[in-house]
């Protein structure tokens, strides 16, 4: 048993800016010592579900210290190990993500014209439910780097911005040119009905600015 309480688990420094590093191994030494950053959190699935989380800290995978461990004990190994999943995840505040592309053809009501709206901006996100995170989205996307997650909530902000923006613009509330002058008004618009969209995957978005539609 020394020689296994040697094991350490931990995300490598290489991962420190992805949202979500998975641990490559779903054959988890018991006694092995289990780091989490004080900015990440630790989630242990099996079989679809979650099974436990740790906070930051050193932790020892031992049942009897985290009773939750005794669900997936992999007793082909006589009990030494437990057969899981386990996702480290970020939730820190992730800034600087840029975002954009195509709205949609809208007619302007004043001037009659037709225009193909494009937006740009930049947000920051936030996890703030990682096992709804990794339930509800992680499963399903590849989490070696930022880029699947990051896509996705850009997909979520392009609709809601569209929304917003069409709502408005058709009911002739505002005028196609001079769009710039709501900025304000749709950052605010968009980043509210981005998160009734995200809060069911975890995710929050803590800032959106520098919106550009042209």
């Amino acid at each position: 048993m020394a020689l296994l309480g040697r094991e350490f688990i931990a995300a490598p420094d290489s991962s420190k800016r992805q949202i979500v590093f998975k641990w490559p191994d779903t054959n988890i030494r018991k006694f092995s010592r289990c780091i989490v950053e004080p900015d990440a959190v630790a989630v242990f699935t099996s079989q679809g579900q979650v099974m436990g989380t740790l906070l930051g800290g050193q932790h020892q995978l031992d049942a009897k210290e985290l009773p939750f461990l005794g669900m997936f004990v992999d007793w082909a190994t006589a009990g030494n190990a437990f057969k899981a999943e386990l996702y480290f995840v970020g939730i820190r505040e992730f800034p600087n993500l840029r975002f954009g592309g195509r709205l949609d053809e809208v007619q302007d009501p004043q001037t009659g014209l037709i225009v193909t709206l494009r937006t740009f901006g930049e947000y920051a996100m936030h996890v703030i439910d990682a096992p709804r995170l990794i339930l509800n989205l992680v499963g399903t996307v590849d989490v070696t780097n930022n880029d699947a997650i990051t896509a996705w909530v850009t997909q979520q902000l392009l609709k809601v911005t569209r929304t917003t923006v069409t709502t408005q613009l058709m009911s002739g509330a505002w005028p196609i040119l001079g769009l710039s002058v709501h900025s304000p008004e749709i950052e605010i618009a968009a980043m509210q009905a981005a998160n009734r969209e995200l809060a069911d995957y975890g995710i929050a978005i803590t800032k959106l600015g520098n919106l550009d539609i042209n």
